[in-house]
């Protein structure tokens, strides 16, 4: 993906801001992700991001085309790299799986099963590894693709589970697979 070439709107507190793409240029927003407005007043006013308690993404609230929230990361992606919206059926994520992380550098397009492929280890998980169940005193691995799940084998070490699930990951998943060990 080509870099966008952003337009400056300000300098504002030894900060460069730069206008959001489709978001009304009274809005601007900085490559550490810190966000101004114009729309009071005739002066550029910091806004607030707070994160959001379900997702864990940081959040901002502008009026825009009828929308009031919007992910930080998605603002980030949108006007340094892209220079659009994300496309319906795509998603950006967080290589280093961190949502406060919002650097350019960080954040890719994903499909959402590449997304999924990218998540880090569920905290109900109980052996330690990412696709890796205890059946018995066996241990088996299986991967999500998409909605499906699909069986890997049973093995005698937890351990020989992971690796086949992450030889999986690898073929599935390519640069988005987020393997047991990392």
């Amino acid at each position: 993906m080509n870099n966008y070439q952003h337009i400056l709107a300000t300098t504002f507190n030894n900060e460069q801001y730069y206008y959001i793409p489709s978001i009304p240029s009274y809005y601007a927003i900085s490559e550490t992700g810190n966000l101004i407005s114009f729309r009071t007043g005739n002066h550029w006013k910091t806004m607030k991001t707070t994160e959001n308690g379900s997702t864990g993404y940081f959040q901002v609230s502008l009026r825009s085309n009828g929308k009031t929230t919007y992910y930080l990361h998605e603002l980030i992606f949108s006007t340094f790299v892209s220079g659009q919206p994300t496309q319906k059926g795509l998603t950006i994520d967080h290589k280093d799986h961190d949502k406060s992380n919002n650097t350019k550098e960080n954040l890719r397009v994903a499909t959402k099963t590449e997304n999924q492929a990218n998540k880090p280890i569920s905290k109900r998980n109980t052996s330690g590894f990412k696709g890796v169940t205890k059946s018995g005193n066996k241990w088996y691995a299986q991967i999500s693709i998409g909605s499906k799940e699909t069986y890997l084998g049973t093995f005698e070490l937890a351990e020989d589970a992971a690796m086949a699930y992450n030889d999986a990951a690898l073929t599935h998943f390519g640069s988005f697979a987020l393997l047991n060990g990392e």
